[in-house]
């Protein structure tokens, strides 16, 4: 049985994972870092390609080159962040989690939108297209509009974990 206190934080959680979700949809681009050959964040801008229904929502995807540097360094180290910006709300969310290349011809083809036959010629046939698919395990969140910062409110930001695909709780 469920307690009082369990479902206030079962609540929040979802208020956090509800911000979250906002900020990253109101957001037109998104942000990949990675880890440089030399330990540094390397980071550039991405489009994000939106998942297919019964997906984990909270799996981001998008393409790129085989080629790429960022795909290079997801190949050395598949720890990355991904972050979103609304300014409208005063807003950010940066989710973190593992990043895998998949060329899978099937999986190319069953998401392929023509628009990026613009950078990929040979659409989802081309021997260059990699999808990027991140399995976020952590997300960190500052929202004024949703008001979801710890208390004291504005000091720091929300931290959302999870394992797996399990459930999300909130860090300390």
């Amino acid at each position: 049985m469920m307690s009082a206190d369990d479902g206030q934080e079962a609540a929040h959680v979802e208020q956090l994972l509800a911000a979250a979700r906002s900020t990253a949809l109101a957001a037109r681009h998104c942000w990949i870092a990675t880890v440089g050959e030399d330990g540094a964040p390397h980071a550039r801008v991405v489009s994000q390609i939106p998942g297919v229904p019964g997906e984990d929502a909270w799996t981001v995807w998008f393409l790129t080159s085989k080629a790429s540097r960022k795909a290079a360094e997801i190949r050395r180290d598949a720890r990355v962040t991904v972050g979103y910006q609304h300014d409208p709300d005063s807003a950010y969310a940066a989710f973190g989690g593992r990043a895998v290349l998949l060329d899978d011809p099937s999986e190319l083809a069953s998401r392929w939108n023509p628009a990026w036959n613009a950078v990929f010629p040979a659409g989802a046939d081309d021997p260059d297209a990699v999808f990027v698919k991140i399995e976020v395990e952590r997300i960190e969140l500052w929202n004024l509009a949703f008001k979801v910062t710890p208390a004291p409110f504005g000091k720091r930001a929300a931290v959302l974990r999870r394992t797996g695909s399990g459930p999300w709780a909130r860090e300390p």
